[in-house]
């Protein structure tokens, strides 16, 4: 195909001339982008496997440059089958190693259009009414008037009326530690509850990705359960069904044939903190207060909470009372926050006022299932401090 100006988006993802990013030029299925499919989430495409001899590997060299290497091949089977029946001349040795089991090289006086993307991590989840602009447009009008045609063109404007969730940061130093340790022992092949694990995060972005996955098996039954952010950052139970369709059909290429796979939403439980502490009376009460909310509001922080992760009160009690002005810590209250703008889900742990949520510890521990996740998704207003003043009396 002759193209005299730059390819359009659809030539890009439909053109039969496209070539394909694989992580191993062996590997004759890839994940596409399936255009015929809508998404129920702005920024995430569908995807689905196609088979391909178009494709290319990338890597980075020390230089920090990065590397596209294609195929071998220049000729197909069936091109070598017509040519044979065409001329009878035998196949010689190196039209037998001329093949695509690698994939096709690219063929000489050749233009190559490349497209990439940029993702914005964590910051691009945003609210409703947030997105007023776009990129590109494929909008045509085939009116009796031009004028009328482009006026209507022009009037296009934009605005999300849901929010755009979904996105993620890359990962710290020890999740990419963890990713790697993951990935090496799976091998492209997913056999144990650590090679889904790590197969679930190599999804390419553009298909989504989950903020926290919780991955268990029983009798062959593989359930993964997940999350996303939303647009503040904290974590929701709202979660795109066509993130949980891709995350379905991109592990569908590496299971075991007898595994079943099954996606499901996880349960973040939202707290509230009631803390009472003595505090001297020499210091400034209100930077000993904000000290306090931010050990409470770090050691919540969905960044550095994970699926099945225990909440230990006891940890909180030794950090708050090693801030400096703290006297001593009277008292830590925990309670669930349900229904409204919290989370609909409820702790497993018993309560000791039911009326009011308060949870009952155990062990100085709020204890979390595999699919729970604990978090304070408003700290200003859930993380409350009572502060009693310490006064020196002095006797005469």
């Amino acid at each position: 195909m002759s193209y005299q100006s730059t390819p359009s988006y659809s030539d890009f993802i439909n053109s039969p001339n496209k070539w394909y990013e694989v992580d191993s030029l062996a590997e004759p299925r890839v994940f596409v982008e399936d255009p015929s499919k809508p998404s129920d989430e702005p920024g995430i495409k569908v995807g689905r496997y196609i088979e391909t001899d178009n494709k290319f590997i990338t890597e980075y060299t020390p230089e920090g440059f990065m590397k596209v290497q294609f195929g071998g091949a220049t000729v197909t089977p069936d091109e070598q089958l017509a040519e044979f029946a065409n001329t009878g001349i035998p196949l010689r040795v190196q039209d037998y190693q001329n093949n695509i089991a690698l994939g096709k090289t690219v063929k000489a006086n050749t233009t190559i259009f490349v497209k990439y993307r940029v993702g914005g991590g964590l910051s691009s989840n945003v609210g409703v009414n947030s997105i007023t602009q776009v990129g590109n447009t494929n909008f045509y009008v085939n009116g009796p008037s031009n004028n009328i045609n482009q006026n209507v063109i022009n009037s296009l404007n934009v605005r999300n009326v849901t929010a755009a969730i979904g996105g993620a940061n890359q990962p710290s130093i020890e999740e990419a530690r963890n990713m790697v340790s993951f990935n090496f022992a799976a091998q492209n092949r997913a056999v144990t509850v650590n090679d889904y694990n790590a197969l679930v995060k190599r999804m390419p972005g553009k298909y989504g990705a989950p903020a926290k996955v919780a991955i268990t098996e029983k009798d062959n039954k593989i359930n993964i359960e997940i999350l996303s952010y939303d647009e503040s950052g904290k974590l929701t139970q709202q979660v795109s069904n066509t993130l949980k369709q891709n995350i379905a059909n991109y592990l569908s290429n590496y299971r075991m044939i007898n595994d079943y796979i099954s996606v499901n939403v996880a349960k973040v439980i939202d707290l509230e903190y009631d803390i009472s502490v003595v505090l001297e009376s020499s210091e400034n009460q209100g930077q000993i207060i904000t000290r306090i909310i931010d050990v409470v509001n770090n050691a919540m922080s969905p960044a550095v909470r994970d699926l099945g992760e225990n909440v230990y009160v006891s940890e909180l009690r030794r950090d708050i009372q090693n801030v400096a002005g703290v006297v001593s810590l009277t008292s830590i209250d925990v309670y669930n926050k349900v229904g409204g703008q919290y989370s609909s889900s409820e702790t497993s742990q018993s309560y000791s006022n039911s009326s009011t949520r308060q949870i009952q510890l155990v062990d100085d521990t709020i204890f979390a299932e595999p699919s729970q996740v604990y978090q304070v998704r408003f700290p200003e207003k859930d993380i409350k401090v009572r502060v009693k003043n310490l006064k020196t009396v002095s006797f005469s």
